[in-house]
């Protein structure tokens, strides 16, 4: 055991010494540093292009396009009342909605100021036997409560009042009679 590990040892140290003395491959004065350190093909790097510059007039809108943005704004997010005596419906739904004017059996509602159209709903997809609300219909919320109501007809289809806010939808009860 002992002379495998002298053995070893020896033919390590004579593989590391020869290792050491190997002459260093010959570099003739021919050759050049792309043929021994780079490919022989290389992707050039492109050249970045200069930003353009431009004017203030040129990025700065007109007082005309600025108005057109401003106008189209505001047609696209201000609350509407409902319609439906005419061909417009517009679906607004969320607390955007707190305070607004909706139409509900031909009666027009306002909202309280807590209260809100969590959804307005144009159609539903009711499985084979059973039921549904009729459609368009609302669920109108009020705190933890919520109540659901069809728009054409009115007449309430389900109602989920939460512990302490009994009489959360009697505004809507009363304008309904």
């Amino acid at each position: 055991m002992k002379t495998n590990i002298v053995l070893f040892t020896i033919l390590l140290i004579t593989t590391l010494f020869v290792a050491c003395r190997a002459p260093l491959p010959a570099v003739s004065s021919t050759d050049t540093v792309k043929d021994t350190i780079l490919p022989a093909q290389t992707t050039p790097t492109p050249t970045p292009i200069p930003p353009t510059k431009l004017t203030r007039e040129q990025i700065q809108p007109t007082w005309e396009e600025l108005q057109k943005m401003s106008k189209a704004l505001e047609d696209t997010y201000k609350p509407r009342e409902k319609i439906f005596d005419s061909e417009v419906h517009y679906v607004i739904s969320g607390p955007t909605t707190k305070g607004m004017t909706i139409t509900i059996a031909g009666k027009k509602i306002k909202l309280p100021d807590d209260a809100y159209i969590e959804y307005d709903v144009s159609s539903v997809t009711i499985s084979p036997g059973k039921t549904g609300p009729e459609t368009p219909y609302f669920v109108i919320a009020r705190g933890n409560s919520r109540i659901l109501v069809p728009q054409h007809s009115g007449k309430i289809y389900s109602e989920t009042i939460a512990p302490s806010e009994e009489g959360a939808f009697n505004f809507l009860k009363e304008a309904l009679k």
